[in-house]
């Protein structure tokens, strides 16, 4: 099949396994390696894989041809093994070599010769189960581990010899790469005294670790004083641009602001690529100094004021410009000048930017007393899980709106498409999203033809396809969506059904059934999944992460722990039932421990609790905004927005229709509350 090569090979592989033709399914494997993949959870070839071990672990050749296949089967086996403790079907190879009479460290080194593939298979684990779990102390081990942390000390590491020192330096960094920083700074802080060198063992390598490492580690100040170091001695080294940079975040997050904006003009001078990558870092320091500085102190007030009043466009136009007002408002209100922080909140309230500053604008102008818990929903009993998922009380409470577009909610339930293949909504109607893609790129629908367009992503949507849906969708709103002259809300409502193609309420039964239990509003799953994966139930990250929600194995397993599923496998998460109920029941477990703050289960939900939690002991003092703008690690820092954003304009979307529907707010009080005690959060 030359059109979908995989999917004919897995189709062969398929058949071949079931008919117990195994040496034809070697072949089969060989010539098509891709199909090896134990992630490929859309056509359940983990399942396929696991048949295809049981069998083979029974064979027993009889003559010289079988010897032959069963060797070959053997060494299938044996690829399975190396995605340990990946996939059923490797988990049952492992097992199956190890039952033959392999002890651990045998089948291990059968398996992984060399110490470099030991490692990369390791933080293959790593990257697909994080560093949580019982396979922890396995991929650790396979890492070489015990043989870095057990060997005796040096006090003096001139005693090492430069292999020695190398290949420590190699154990640190691999260590760093798994996120086990603790172990990585015990190797650090005994090299760091060296006073000898070589190409692999380099000082300024060597130092620019040791600050990575102690920053993840929470000590910033050490860190910049490490980052420091290193650009002062070697100016010249292929981390000093990055050293500068890192600098200057250390001295950040370790409240030090006015250092921040003294160090800074010195430290971007002569490099352009870093005063644009450091923009927002100097405006926004001159804001928390301001903020941290008492009143009669001028100095930090005055430059602040300097650095607004330059150049209104300081950062650029659009969603960046509205950041900046924002935070200029946010000063003249502390400072009580109410009248014209509130004017500049009111005007970006109405800006037509899909932005996390319009809900913060509204925030701030409902001027919320103070701090105040938000109630929080009940612990969750057993979801009544099934066999294949979950049983569900079908329907959601009577004042849920429908959320279809609206020409599917006038009695027509399904529409045609003439325009497209017929072929492509087939596909979509059972979930082979990339099948229909491919057919309806190859049909190229004209560039204004935006009412067939619409009809295609209609047809889409009544097929349950909502990726391709919502991608269609956009394409028929065309140049409204970039309309400057509507607010938001009424520039949203006003693009027909695509708006609502855009933003679906996909899976909405599973959905409405699932938050029904939990005091979570369905927009925030439909966020999260927008977000996470633009609703692909398939869909796979780099680091292992699964279906609709995104939900990584380990958080799986420890939420099937909770909630007693004991027959749970990841494989699971990729049914959007399964996927659905775990993601809404972990945000729901965030939103408690939070006391009802969105804003940290959002982060926590993306980046974990613990880290949210350290950045909110760095925040100090800061407010729920300040907090969000003030996250550390970028992605976590575009996730917030994005998630609050699409809540923003599903709710709007769920309103009236009339365009004032103001869209997402905030329940909570500004400051930064304990978390609920005693809570055990993962």
């Amino acid at each position: 099949n030359q059109a979908f090569p995989n999917q004919a090979a897995i189709a062969m592989y398929r058949a071949q396994v079931a008919a117990g033709k195994l040496s034809h399914a070697v072949q089969t494997l060989k010539s098509n390696p891709s199909v090896l993949s134990p992630t490929d959870g859309a056509l359940g070839v983990s399942a396929i894989h696991k048949d295809f071990v049981t069998k083979a672990l029974a064979l027993k050749p009889t003559g010289a041809d079988d010897a032959v296949a069963a060797a070959a089967v053997a060494a299938a086996v044996e690829e399975f093994a190396r995605f340990y403790p990946i996939n059923p079907a490797a988990e049952a190879a492992f097992a199956g070599l190890r039952a033959r009479g392999f002890s651990q460290a045998a089948l291990i080194r059968k398996l992984w010769p060399s110490p470099q593939g030991r490692r990369a298979h390791a933080l293959e684990i790593f990257r697909r189960l994080g560093n949580e779990g019982p396979h922890r102390a396995f991929a650790l081990s396979l890492g070489g581990l015990s043989g870095t942390l057990t060997r005796k000390r040096q006090d003096d590491p001139e005693r090492l010899s430069m292999e020695q020192k190398e290949a420590l330096l190699e154990d640190a960094e691999w260590f760093m790469g798994v996120r086990e920083y603790d172990h990585a700074l015990s190797v650090l802080e005994e090299l760091s005294s060296s006073k000898t060198f070589s190409s692999k063992f380099t000082p300024d390598k060597l130092m620019f670790l040791h600050a990575r490492s102690a920053n993840a580690s929470s000590n910033p100040r050490f860190a910049a004083k490490r980052y420091q170091e290193l650009f002062s001695q070697f100016p010249q080294s292929q981390f000093a641009s990055q050293a500068r940079r890192n600098y200057l975040l250390s001295l950040h997050f370790s409240r030090r602001h006015e250092a921040v904006i003294s160090e800074m003009p010195k430290i971007v001078a002569s490099n352009s690529s870093l005063q644009k990558s450091t923009r927002w870092l100097n405006y926004w320091s001159h804001y928390l100094a301001v903020l941290r500085s008492p009143a009669s102190v001028v100095g930090p007030r005055a430059k602040f004021e300097d650095l607004v009043s330059k150049k209104p466009s300081y950062l650029g136009q659009g969603a960046d410009l509205i950041r900046q007002e924002y935070w200029q408002a946010r000063v003249l209100e502390r400072e009580g000048n109410i009248g014209l922080s509130r004017e500049i909140f009111g005007r970006i309230a109405q800006s037509s930017e899909q932005s996390i500053y319009r809900i913060f604008a509204r925030w701030r102008l409902s001027r919320p007393s103070g701090p105040g818990e938000s109630a929080v929903a009940p612990a969750i009993g057993s979801l009544g899980l099934l066999a294949r998922g979950i049983e569900w009380t079908k329907g959601g409470p009577p004042s849920q709106p429908d959320w279809r577009p609206a020409e599917l909610r006038t009695g027509v339930q399904e529409t045609d498409c003439a325009s497209a293949p017929p072929a492509a909504l087939r596909f979509a109607a059972v979930g082979l999203d990339d099948f229909a893609q491919a057919l309806f790129s190859r049909f190229r629908l004209g560039r204004n033809d935006s009412g067939r367009v619409l009809e295609c992503a209609l047809a889409a949507f009544a097929a349950q396809e909502y990726t391709l849906a919502s991608q269609l969708g956009f394409r028929a709103i065309g140049g409204g969506w970039k309309r400057k002259d509507l607010p938001y809300p009424k520039k949203l409502v006003g693009l027909r059904s695509g708006g609502s193609l855009v933003f679906p309420a996909a899976h909405r039964e599973v959905v409405e059934a699932v938050t029904a239990g939990l005091l979570i509003d369905p927009v925030l799953v439909y966020a999260v999944m927008k977000a996470e994966s633009n609703f692909r139930p398939q869909a796979t990250s780099n680091v292992g992460a699964k279906g609709l929600m995104q939900i990584m194995p380990q958080t799986g397993y420890r939420i099937a722990s909770l909630i007693g599923f004991d027959a749970f496998h990841p494989d699971m998460l990729f049914l959007p039932e399964v996927n659905i109920a775990f993601g809404a029941w972990y945000l729901n477990h965030l939103y408690k421990y939070y006391r009802g703050d969105l804003i940290r289960t959002i982060a926590a939900y993306n980046a974990g609790p613990q880290a949210v939690d350290r950045w909110a002991t760095q925040s100090g003092d800061l407010e729920i905004d300040e907090f969000a703008e003030n996250i550390p690690f970028g992605q976590t820092h575009g996730y917030v927005r994005k998630v609050l954003g699409y809540m923003d304009s599903y709710m709007i979307l769920r309103g009236s229709g009339d365009g004032e529907t103001k869209g997402f707010a905030i329940g909570f009080g500004p400051k930064l509350e304990l978390p609920r005690p005693g809570m055990e959060v993962f």
